[in-house]
């Protein structure tokens, strides 16, 4: 195998021209990643052409004035955004021994689990802060694959089985009453939707599909009242609103101090989710971090699986 400096040294492969090639793959098009210069533009063109030479593959197929990038061309994007950020990193370590550590995830996950954890967060992996990116699985994972986040947290289904990961235990889901209606022992599920106004989710994603299959089980439930984008402005509706919904757990320290409780029903274990913690095993940091302890990040990011009230 070639050393890195064999490599650059043969004609075609520079620096300048990966950096480029990256720009065009991630903006889509040329003059989106150079700008109005038409120079410029002519140059990344010809750069592109000595890289498709060199790899002696095409990285872009051409359309017209459109560009589609190639799976080989996929491929190397990859490996140029990885190893820029990771020499990016480098340079801040150098620069303030410390690193920003990136976490994607969803918004319920970040506010509700993630951000109470930072200062342990940043005392394990010895990084002097903690971003997080609140994304959509598919860009969570994407992301991940380019070293552009060091971990992700989604859904078990959504992690892809060539990324390391670990289980952070299961997600779990309850109803969650104001404290005046005074459910009684033994109430249903079914009466309880049935009878009170409720918060829920808009759009046809997961949680609305559970609802929709929880309605067809249990009979009709009662109107809508508010539908929300996200979790957190569920929480937050509850807070202002005498509602129902059903919510995750982890809602509980935003949501039980507005004069609610959570209940838990046999008929929501079908809520229950699985959540992973993933990362890219090749683009590791293991100069910048500390060997990954499996057993101590679960630790760290696990779900808590707290006692439930069922009634």
């Amino acid at each position: 195998m070639s050393t890195p400096i064999n490599i650059f040294s043969k004609n075609g492969l520079s620096l300048d021209r990966l950096v480029n090639f990256s720009r065009v793959a991630e903006c889509g098009s040329i003059k989106e990643a150079a700008g109005d210069d038409p120079n410029r533009q002519s140059l990344i063109s010809r750069q592109i052409k000595e890289l498709e030479a060199f790899f002696g593959v095409p990285l872009f197929n051409r359309i017209g004035r459109t560009l589609q990038i190639t799976e080989a061309g996929e491929k190397l994007n990859i490996l140029v955004l990885e190893y820029s950020n990771a020499l990016e990193e480098f340079h801040e370590w150098c620069g303030e021994g410390n690193l920003e550590l990136s976490i994607g995830a969803g918004d319920a996950l970040i506010q509700w689990h993630l951000i109470p954890r930072v200062e342990a967060i940043c005392g394990f992996l010895k990084c002097k802060r903690v971003s997080f990116q609140n994304l959509k699985t598919t860009q969570i994972v994407d992301k991940v694959r380019k070293g552009q986040l060091y971990f992700g947290v989604v859904r078990r289904e959504g992690c892809p089985s060539d990324l390391k990961s670990i289980s952070l235990g299961m997600l779990e889901y309850s109803a969650f009453i104001p404290s005046d209606l005074k459910v009684k022992r033994g109430a249903d599920l079914a009466s309880l939707l049935s009878e009170n106004k409720l918060v829920g989710m808009e759009g046809e994603g997961t949680y609305s599909r559970k609802m929709n299959s929880l309605s067809q089980r249990l009979g009709s439930f009662h109107s809508y009242k508010i539908l929300c984008a996200s979790f957190p402005e569920m929480a937050k509706v509850l807070r202002h609103q005498r509602l129902v919904g059903i919510m995750p757990e982890i809602a509980k320290g935003d949501i039980i101090a507005h004069g609610y409780e959570a209940i838990g029903f046999s008929e929501l274990k079908h809520f229950r989710t699985e959540m992973v913690l993933f990362w890219n095993q090749r683009f590791n940091r293991q100069v910048l971090l500390p060997e990954i302890d499996k057993v101590k990040l679960k630790a760290l990011f696990g779900l808590q699986q707290s006692k439930k009230e069922n009634i």
